[in-house]
């Protein structure tokens, strides 16, 4: 796990400069989509068809399968012409650490883009704080094969997400539908907390994946329009670090405080046992967790709210230039050249 994230600390900011360089302008959404949505077939096909494999050719043989798409991965890239960007050579001569820093000074330059990579970087830590508590929570009531159901509705709702974002092309106001599909995904978060009933928790993280991908995707174009070309990979690079900052903290303070604090709340003898808390989300094994989820929802809308009131990063896409204008239709093509009298 360490060394695979270490290589897509280099790999992610690659491959999302590479899509402005393919994709025309109109189309970014929805190239956006497509990569959310091959994301969420990554999450969701690979197990079940693992869990049939298994029993056909064996841990070897799947094993073989594994190696095999690595090549074919591989492939696809070296037959692949990916365009480069013209690199503009600084006026005066910069040393490595400056070049790499170079992403953090563009982004503080503008301001709401800071503001948007500290409003995901919040947006992180609160969903990935209760995601990664979602299997304590469930299977403290119910069988791993339960959790299992959950996780793939969560799964179909990421790729019903992606796939509509890649057939819509996605919002015109993006910052506003950003804000929204994420307050509406923390809803979700809040649903999957309020019972221990496992159709309530499979629709929470249905609602909740399925618009992950449109905001992501929605966030991914005003970075790939706004950002010079030559410092997306740069520009993507600190804007992960910066916006995945928070997801470690949440991972090694999410199960002590679940355990010492939330979980005690609500269990016999708890200090929210007989308040309107306990008797809303009800008491026992895992309604802690579910607290803590409802908590973390209703503090990312709140966050959403904050963020909105901010101007720079309210009014992004009318702020900041474009870096990257729509291409010219074929009918627009045909005047280029021409001269049109115009009438005194």
């Amino acid at each position: 796990a360490l060394v695979g994230s270490v290589f897509s600390a280099f790999q992610e900011p690659a491959f999302g400069a590479s899509i402005i360089m393919l994709v025309p302008k109109k189309d970014l959404q929805r190239a956006n989509g497509m990569t959310q949505m091959t994301n969420a077939l990554g999450n969701l096909v690979p197990p079940l068809l693992a869990g049939l494999l298994f029993g056909l050719i064996g841990l070897k043989g799947i094993m073989l399968i594994d190696f095999i798409t690595y090549f074919a991965a591989l492939g696809t890239i070296i037959m692949s012409r990916i365009p480069q960007p013209e690199r503009v050579e600084p006026q005066m001569k910069e040393s490595q650490w400056q070049e790499a820093m170079a992403g953090w000074r563009y982004l503080k330059s503008t301001g709401g883009l800071l503001g948007l990579v500290f409003y995901f970087a919040l947006v992180n830590f609160m969903i990935n704080y209760a995601a990664v508590l979602t299997s304590p929570m469930v299977l403290a009531n119910f069988t791993p094969a339960i959790l299992g159901y959950i996780q793939t509705a969560g799964g179909v709702g990421m790729l019903i997400g992606s796939v509509l974002l890649s057939v819509w092309g996605g919002p015109k106001k993006k910052i506003f539908s950003i804000l929204m599909f994420i307050s509406i995904s923390s809803v979700g978060l809040v649903i999957a907390g309020l019972r221990p009933n496992a159709f309530l928790i499979a629709a929470g993280y249905f609602v909740m994946l399925f618009l992950i991908p449109l905001a992501s995707g929605s966030s991914q174009a005003i970075f790939q329009t706004k950002v010079p070309l030559e410092l997306q990979g740069r520009v993507y690079a600190m804007r992960g670090m910066i916006s995945r900052s928070m997801m470690p903290l949440a991972f090694l303070t999410a199960g002590p405080i679940a355990d010492f604090v939330f979980e005690p709340m609500l269990r016999e003898g708890g200090a929210l046992v007989n308040t309107f808390v306990g008797q809303v989300i009800g008491t026992g094994p895992g309604r802690g967790i579910g607290l803590i989820f409802i908590i973390a929802g209703t503090a990312t809308i709140l966050i959403s709210i904050i963020a909105y009131l901010n101007p720079n990063l309210r009014e992004i896409e009318s702020r900041i230039p474009d870096v990257i204008l729509e291409e010219k239709s074929e009918e627009e093509e045909k005047f280029v050249g021409k001269t049109i009298p115009v009438s005194n």
